[in-house]
């Protein structure tokens, strides 16, 4: 599956301010990073276990905040974690000695391999750095950290974000729908009033019945067509 990616010159991405989706990107982000800290604190209790690592933050920016991004993708969302986290680790792992060369080759390896599968994911570098740098906490998971946290949160949150951009998409489906009804309504009565216009001979009350379809600003061309096509 993959999000429409955004064409500047659409609606959909337009540089104006959608009080709409900053308010759905501010709710999916909330909702995201609560669940996980929800979970975090439960797993915590029973097997303690980490659901919440920093590089989450700066996904949920993208994934909430800019949806039609590339970087955003559900394959860059999830396969980026997940990657990162298997280069982290094994850094970590074959460098537990010197953790400055570890953290470098962590990200460096990580930025390339998700380039490899186009999986590139900013916030991947992050995850990879936190598994090298993230303390004995980190460290005693070992390959579970690819799991968990970063295969279950990445997972949870691309869950958020897919049903957010679906409740989007649907209002501005109805939006859409409403707003053809009543052009189609308009349309119709402006017709019918040029009709009796023309019938009575009254130009000028038809010529300003017309003008006031084409002030409509979905409205691109209106005009009247005698039976002579004059």
């Amino acid at each position: 599956y993959e999000i429409p990616l955004c064409d500047w010159s659409s609606d959909v991405c337009s540089s104006d301010l959608d009080w709409n989706e900053i308010f759905w990107a501010w709710a999916g982000s909330c909702l995201s990073i609560t669940c996980l800290a929800m979970l975090e604190r439960l797993s915590a209790q029973e097997w303690n276990l980490p659901l919440l690592i920093g590089s989450f933050g700066a996904s949920a920016v993208l994934a909430f905040g800019a949806p039609h991004s590339p970087l955003a993708q559900p394959r860059n969302l999830v396969g980026g974690h997940v990657l990162s986290a298997l280069v982290g680790v094994t850094c970590q792992l074959l460098l537990s000695d010197d953790p400055v060369l570890a953290s470098g080759l962590a990200v460096s390896t990580a930025i390339a391999l998700m380039h490899a599968t186009q999986t590139l994911h900013p916030p991947g570098g992050a995850t990879a750095l936190i598994a090298v740098i993230g303390g004995p906490g980190i460290h005693k998971l070992g390959y579970w950290y690819v799991l968990l946290p970063c295969a279950a949160g990445a997972i949870c949150m691309l869950a958020l974000m897919l049903f957010s951009i679906a409740f989007l998409s649907l209002q501005y489906s109805l939006l859409k729908q409403q707003s053809r009804y009543a052009l189609n309504t308009l349309a119709e009565s402006v017709a019918y009033n040029c009709v009796s216009a023309l019938t009575f001979s009254d130009s000028n009350s038809a010529s300003l019945t017309l003008a006031s379809l084409q002030a409509a600003p979905e409205v691109t061309h209106a005009e009247i067509v005698l039976n002579d096509n004059t």
